[in-house]
């Protein structure tokens, strides 16, 4: 052979060589290809899954009254009307927890401090649910009045919500206030559930009301809406309240033991968890008296 012909043949045979390498290479990358395309597949049909669930549930809605306090005197109002409505529905295991939750304005401009707090929204409401109230309280015009210190300090009602522990903090740093007997609803969802829980992190109010209402609960942008405007509209005033009174459904039910399931699906018993009371009702009538004086 050759020498022309030996190099023409060793160019043919690395020419060979090169197509098989290139064809066992695009056989992997389709491989795998395949594998991922299958992996997003599931992930989708799992969050397809999770928002058919959701969409096929009823919206979670509050037919009850709300109130709107934007003034001192009106907040003084609306907290002597929660004080009425307690002294009627008593205080049974069920009635003396309301629901609790907070909104502050969301600034966008790099750099700017986060706002203080402008809305508390108290929810609350006798044993079958007959009577309801829900208190739209504007700290940031009204300020904070005696009856709504008086309430936030009381040990005797506890306030539940979500991230609430989160909102105690805030409060405190933003008026110096500091909300007694807070109860985290993800914290006792995880002591509520049977193994299979998710992680506190991992919920959300959202969440919540889907697994253990069966309800679905509307959210869209109005979390990150202007809550220091004159006048809240109707649906900042619709949003607020009903994080509230999800808060407090969301906490009446897992503590009914025959509501509590775990993710399998199996009821199971459970006693009431033990909620320690941070302040006692004298250390309260102390503090009314000495900013009376």
């Amino acid at each position: 052979m050759t020498p022309t012909k030996r190099r023409a043949r060793a160019a043919s045979v690395a020419r060979d060589a090169s197509k098989r390498a290139k064809a066992a290479a695009g056989t992997d990358d389709a491989t795998a290809g395949e594998a991922e395309a299958k992996e997003n597949a599931r992930d989708g049909a799992g969050a397809g899954a999770a928002r058919a669930r959701a969409t096929t549930m009823d919206d979670l809605t509050y037919d009850g009254e709300i109130v709107v306090a934007s003034t001192a005197r009106e907040l003084e109002e609306a907290m002597a009307r929660i004080e009425a409505f307690d002294a009627r529905a008593g205080t049974t295991a069920t009635t003396k927890h309301c629901g609790f939750d907070m909104e502050w304005k969301v600034s966008f401009k790099r750099g700017a401090g986060e706002s203080k707090t402008s809305l508390v929204q108290i929810a609350v409401a006798n044993e079958d649910l007959s009577e309801k109230l829900v208190v739209l309280a504007r700290i940031h015009t009204a300020g904070l009045t005696r009856r709504f210190k008086r309430w936030t300090r009381d040990g005797a009602r506890g306030k539940t919500g979500f991230n609430v522990r989160g909102d105690a903090r805030k409060l405190v740093r933003d008026y110096g206030l500091e909300p007694s007997r807070v109860i985290e609803l993800s914290v006792l969802a995880k002591e509520r559930f049977e193994g299979g829980c998710p992680s506190a992190p991992s919920w959300s109010l959202a969440r919540l009301c889907e697994h253990v209402l069966g309800k679905a609960l509307p959210k869209d942008k109005t979390r990150m809406s202007n809550w220091e405007r004159e006048e809240l509209n109707e649906s900042q005033i619709k949003y607020a309240a009903m994080d509230a009174w999800a808060s407090l459904l969301v906490y009446r039910a897992l503590m009914k033991r025959d509501v509590v399931e775990s993710f399998g699906g199996e009821p199971y018993e459970c006693d009431p968890l033990p909620e320690p009371v941070e302040s006692s009702d004298e250390e309260v009538e102390d503090e009314d008296e000495d900013e009376d004086e």
